[in-house]
């Protein structure tokens, strides 16, 4: 379940594992986001998000903007949606 890049276009490699979503950058292999859920029989529901702040790694923006980031990414790389890149 995810999202594995067949060309070198597309820039991130994401995938769920321990009740966990994994967002790296393709090319680096660089870890950039995971949102942790708390699965029940009939529902998930989000409990952290984390965004790497090693400053040699990656350089996050604000909490708000990497919230956006993170909705993006899923709506548009995973459920497909056709919706605006944030800025």
């Amino acid at each position: 379940m995810g999202l594995e890049p067949k060309v070198m276009e597309e820039k991130w490699f994401i995938y769920f594992e321990d009740n966990a979503l994994n967002f790296h950058r393709s090319w680096t292999g660089l870890k950039v986001y995971q949102v942790d859920f708390e699965i029940t029989e009939d529902k998930a529901k989000t409990i952290n998000a984390f965004v790497n702040n090693e400053p040699e790694e990656y350089i996050p923006g604000s909490d708000d903007h990497e919230a956006r980031m993170i909705s993006y990414l899923i709506d548009r790389l995973l459920l497909g949606k056709e919706v605006s890149f944030p800025t």
